[in-house]
Parts: structure tokens; C-alpha cells; sequence
């Protein structure tokens, strides 16, 4: 499966434009999410060019979702689940389970409900520190799992700086950016 459109706007709207690299925890981030390990605190990209890493990382990631997913999911169920898997890769959960490992045995079982409330468990930052931004996320995701509720698709927030210093703006998406 892909990423469907809704499904990449979700992502982009919980990861934000960001066109400046900063300091994300051990490594720099820029556009979405986008890590690199030769990225440098003030390193610059254009939107356009934050849009292409995001197809760049999306398509990398989702053959490694497919890869783990045994099981037929809907689209709204790949969606949110790749969402999880995108932002927090394979983090513990805090009970010592690999989150997205442990989210995959889950869907491969077939328990669909066990899976949707498994989503605010896997609110732990690197540190295993559980975070409310992080359960705010995975609580969206959720609503996306269970009812195809993707929220608000209208703007993307858009820091054209680092985001801990610069003023937050909003960015709507333009043909051509997907």
C-alpha cells in the first residue's frame, strides 16, 4: 500500500514545514521530519525542497511498513499506521515492548481493537520520557485508525526558521507539492 493523499497531509500537518535545520533531540531535522546526518543547525531548503524529502522519506518507509503488515489493512488503517511508524520508528513503549513491532504483531493477529488502543501507549520520546505532544499525536492517529478522521487538512504549520526561536505561520499546500 501507499500513503494516500489525505494520509501525507495528515503527516505534514503533525510534523510541520520547517526549512531551517535544527536540533531534534541527537540529530538535526529539516522539512517534515526529514533527518540527515550531514544536516547543520542553520542549513536551508526551500518548501518545494521540504516536500521532496517528504516524498523521498515517505517511499522509503512505507515499503518497510508493507514489509511488516502480513495482514490486508484498509486505507485510513495504513494511514494512521504509517503516521506511527513515521514519527516514531521502532521506540520502545515504556513496558518494554518495540513499538511498531509489537502495533504489527498486533494488526498481524487480526485484534484490530487491541491495536487502535494500543496507539496512546507509543508516547514515549527516546529518553522513554512519555510526552503529551506525543499522546496527542498517537490520540490522533487513533481517530484516524478507527473512523478515517484526519481533522483539519486546510494549513500546514510552517516555521521558516527553527521552530523553538521563530514565530509559527501556516502553509497551505499548492499543486504540485504532492
Amino acid at each position: 500500500m501507499q500513503l494516500s493523499r489525505n494520509g501525507t497531509i495528515f503527516l505534514a500537518c503533525r510534523e510541520a514545514i520547517v526549512t531551517v535545520a535544527y536540533q531534534d533531540g541527537p540529530h538535526c531535522s529539516i522539512g517534515m521530519g526529514s533527518n540527515d546526518p550531514s544536516l547543520k543547525p542553520g542549513d536551508a531548503i526551500t518548501v518545494k525542497e521540504a516536500f521532496a524529502r517528504l516524498k523521498r522519506d515517505v517511499a522509503s518507509r512505507e515499503a518497510i511498513v508493507n514489509r511488516l503488515l502480513k495482514v490486508p489493512v484498509s486505507q485510513q488503517q495504513f494511514d494512521a499506521l504509517f503516521d506511527l511508524y513515521y514519527q516514531n520508528g521502532n521506540k520502545p513503549d515504556g513496558q518494554g515492548r518495540r513499538g511498531f513491532d509489537h502495533m504489527a504483531s498486533l494488526i498481524n493477529a487480526r485484534d484490530f481493537g487491541a491495536a487502535a488502543a494500543y496507539f496512546p501507549e507509543c508516547d514515549r520520546n527516546s529518553a522513554g520520557q512519555q510526552m503529551a505532544g506525543l499522546h496527542k499525536r498517537r490520540v490522533l492517529e487513533q481517530a484516524v485508525f478507527l473512523r478515517g478522521d484526519y481533522g483539519d487538512l486546510s494549513t500546514v504549520p510552517f516555521w521558516p526558521g527553527d521552530p523553538k526561536t521563530t514565530p509559527r505561520q501556516t502553509y497551505t499546500i499548492q499543486p504540485g507539492d504532492l
